[in-house]
């Protein structure tokens, strides 16, 4: 349970820490050679730009969705968090703890990343933001969201392990 509850908890920190290391907020230049060098300029790479620029374009009345989706981001951690007190403190199965767990901290992860890509591209104080800059975002985003769901797998994984291997746990 342990290890769930850690894993979890600690990938709702994921974009946050990312955004941060790699200055989402300042980037300088040219938003697509930026996001060569801060991740990798390799066909998957560029594709994936391709394809958020092409969601962006696509896409109307997405300020609202931003803060719908931002709000949606926040109820879910609030409620993973709360669930994960019960589960600890009250639930006999360790079952259940182990694989909701992780699936629920995928979901949130998953609406948080693409929350913080849509509110940081439409609230980019810099004068000199432009779509690029958006199309940045949301491919961190969305490379966010991917790794979450892959960490939150392995921490299912890890704990169907446990659960086979340690009948008393």
């Amino acid at each position: 349970m342990m290890i769930s509850l850690i894993l979890s908890l600690s990938g709702i920190l994921i974009p946050y820490w990312t955004i941060m290391k790699y200055d989402a907020f300042n980037i300088k230049g040219h938003a697509g050679l930026n996001f060569g060098c801060k991740f990798d300029s390799s066909n998957v790479s560029r594709n994936l730009v391709q394809f958020c620029d092409k969601w962006y374009k696509q896409s109307y009345g997405w300020e609202i969705a931003s803060k719908s989706l931002i709000d949606l981001a926040v109820l879910l951690e609030i409620l993973t968090i709360i669930y994960a007190i019960v589960t600890i403190t009250m639930l006999k199965s360790k079952k259940i703890a182990l694989y909701i767990l992780p699936a629920l901290a995928t979901l949130t992860l998953v609406v948080l990343a693409v929350g913080i890509g849509i509110y940081a591209g439409k609230h980019n104080d810099r004068q000199d933001a432009t779509e690029a800059n958006v199309t940045v975002y949301l491919a961190i985003s969305f490379w966010l969201a991917a790794s979450a769901i892959i960490t939150n797998l392995i921490a299912a994984l890890i704990g169907g392990f446990i659960i086979v291997t340690i009948p008393e746990y």
